[in-house]
């Protein structure tokens, strides 16, 4: 089989524009818009500005002889093209190492070699984001009319559902209340359920500025509390999106897919950004995402992929920082601590010795160093592994200690995440037809 020419080009301005800060779905698709078929740094560019940068100097430095301090303006000029030239040679072997990653990957197959071509042509086959534009047309009475009634009843749906589902209390006793009572002077006299949408009984309310647009549907306008504020990464963007729940739901396919495509992605996280490396790297996985949502979720737009693809490297990145290799370490010391009956400190000190987590290196060391922190670690490890009784089994352990510290640290969920519960939500209450 061929191999695949190791390309540089990162030429998609808009892959790296969709992951070095554009927010909103919108500015990702105007972005990829405008510079999708621009190209980034090259080679060739590199080596231009190494050898123009070498021509402005003189013979000395030509030859390898160092540059005396400078004493005058014309030296100072000199000691400029030397800072240049040292930062152009700085550059060329960044790309040079570039290249030879890229060109790694494409060898032992680490992803997905996708051309500035066919980047071109998988872009061209995905919809715009629709726009949405309040509706200058109001509602009608009659319609408002029927609109009240109908969230009404979306909110006792939900209410009961709770009780009996999930176990909630039936603080309003409503549990043996049947839907053909609910009618209108029995809403009426409950304030058609608006007083547990207000209160947070519900963790959903209908959003009042879209229960105004005659354009948008109940779905639309279906929007998930944020507890704390801090709940959701980008809660007001998600609901603003507005998008249908067969474009949602296609979306959050996507994001399932993504997580599973790009994981090669994880072991270089940790590539300098801003850097040429880091371009081509994010470049090469935007342009599998694209190519992912053109041949396979074509309902989502162009936007919405590269905002896909931008939680999904955000997503992975808060993995990496606060949960990889912490339940090896605590596993570790556990299986010390039970099977050894050795201290928390000398087993720590035994995982520590053991370098086989550099994530956590740092941290081992400093608790070793510092009781506050060793402390705190003790305190962490205890909590992680409360829920392991003597009958559990080493690979139901680390299970356990993994899960304990997903819980203890409170990561931000994602688009894909907020859809799958507004979707199971509007399901439940009836705005969507169940499965």
């Amino acid at each position: 089989m061929p191999q695949t020419k190791a390309t540089v080009s990162t030429g998609g301005s808009a892959a790296l524009a969709a992951l070095h800060g554009n927010t909103t779905a919108q500015d990702s698709e105007e972005s990829a818009a405008k510079h999708r078929t621009k190209k980034a740094r090259t080679v060739s560019s590199g080596e231009t500005s190494m050898v123009d940068a070498d021509a402005s100097l003189g013979g000395d430095m030509v030859h390898g002889h160092p540059a005396k301090e400078p004493d005058t303006a014309k030296d100072f000029q000199k000691s400029d093209s030397d800072e240049t030239v040292l930062h152009a040679k700085e550059e060329n072997e960044e790309v040079k190492e570039a290249e030879l990653l890229i060109q790694m990957m494409n060898d032992l197959g680490i992803g997905e070699h996708v051309s500035d071509d066919e980047f071109n042509a998988y872009f061209d086959q995905l919809p715009s984001m629709p726009r949405i534009y309040p509706d200058a047309v109001k509602l009608t009475s009659e319609e408002l009319d029927k609109q009240v009634v109908r969230l009404a009843l979306y909110r006792f749906r939900s209410y009961k559902h709770k009780v009996k589902e999930e176990g909630k209390d039936d603080t309003l006793g409503l549990k043996d209340v049947s839907e053909d009572e609910c009618d209108r002077q029995f809403l009426k006299k409950w304030g058609y359920f608006k007083p547990i949408e207000e209160n947070w009984t519900l963790d959903w309310y209908f959003h009042p500025d879209y229960c105004k647009d005659p354009s948008l549907s109940d779905y639309q306008r279906l929007v998930l509390r944020n507890y704390g504020g801090t709940e959701y990464g980008r809660w007001s963007g998600y609901h603003e999106f507005l998008c249908s729940h067969v474009i949602e739901e296609e979306y959050a396919n996507y994001c399932e897919e993504l997580f599973k495509q790009l994981q090669w992605m994880e072991g270089y996280l940790d590539a300098r950004r801003p850097s040429y490396k880091w371009d081509c790297i994010s470049s090469r996985g935007a342009f599998q995402a694209i190519k992912i949502a053109a041949t396979t979720f074509p309902k989502i737009s162009a936007s919405l992929a590269y905002y896909g693809y931008h939680e999904c490297i955000a997503s992975m990145g808060y993995d990496s920082f606060w949960f990889k290799e912490l339940d090896g370490v605590y596993f570790e010391i556990w299986r010390r601590v039970t099977q050894r009956m050795m201290s928390f400190r000398e087993a720590l000190e035994e995982v520590y010795n053991l370098d086989r987590f550099p994530l956590r290196q740092h941290r081992m060391k400093v608790a070793l160093e510092d009781d506050y922190i060793m402390g705190r670690m003790k305190s962490e490890y205890r909590a992680c592994t409360a829920a392991i009784t003597p009958e559990v089994k080493e690979d139901g352990a680390k299970e356990l200690i993994a899960e304990a510290i997903r819980k203890r640290i409170n990561k931000p969920k994602y688009y894909d995440e907020y859809i799958r519960k507004k979707i199971h939500i509007a399901r439940v209450v009836g705005i969507i037809p169940p499965l």
